[in-house]
């Protein structure tokens, strides 16, 4: 089977950093439900980041919530499976969130994180996660 995919990466001036990683697996039909691959992918995703952990890459990693959630907030449209986490990498204390979900057949991951000590700006966070969750509905 054909692997194929694409990544785009999004660093800010502040060290937020977002990835987003649209791909199939190989699979030429990816069910809209949050079920078999996405969950499989979803825990792959957690699974991966312990192993980095394990490596010595990432320490104190915690994933503090695992839940089903609305990518735009409450008045949003996309479910995903999202983790909220937090880890120490080059000495420095980092909180993450990660979002999984179908998209027209594909598989779509989200990465955002930002250094822990970096005040989160609520209302810029809202407005990407709104556009991306409009992004995604269409």
């Amino acid at each position: 089977m054909e692997q194929s995919g694409i990544i785009v990466n999004y660093d800010s001036p502040d060290r937020e950093r977002m990835t987003v990683y649209v791909y199939s697996r190989g699979k030429t039909d990816i069910p809209n439900e949050l079920s078999g691959i996405i969950k499989d992918e979803f825990e792959g995703a957690k699974n991966a980041l312990r192993t980095v952990a394990e490596a010595g890459i990432y320490s104190n990693l915690k994933i503090v919530k695992s839940e089903t959630a609305t990518v735009g907030g409450a008045t949003g449209k996309v479910k995903a499976l999202r983790a909220v986490l937090s880890f120490e990498a080059g000495g420095n204390k980092l909180n993450s969130e990660l979002f999984v979900f179908p998209y027209k057949g594909h598989v779509v991951k989200l990465r955002i994180s930002r250094p822990a000590a970096l005040a989160m700006d609520a209302e810029s966070y809202t407005r990407l996660l709104s556009a991306l969750d409009n992004l995604f509905s269409r």
